[in-house]
């Protein structure tokens, strides 16, 4: 499971999927820009804890 909700793919796919449940439905299009976050705030908060490992693991000891 923790590999799952580390995954950005995982994200991408559920917003993906709540875009078009939007889009498709009768709910105000707007709501659109704020599903998009639900990928954008994770992704970059995994991209950001990868960055800091792998320049944690550059430096030398």
């Amino acid at each position: 499971m923790k590999k799952l909700v580390t995954n950005h793919f995982f994200y991408l796919i559920i917003a993906f999927i709540l875009i078009l449940a939007i889009y498709f439905s009768g709910v105000d299009k707007r709501w659109i820009i704020l599903v998009s976050f639900f990928y954008f705030i994770p992704s970059q908060i995994l991209y950001r804890r990868r960055l800091k490992e792998r320049l944690q693991e550059d430096q030398p000891k």
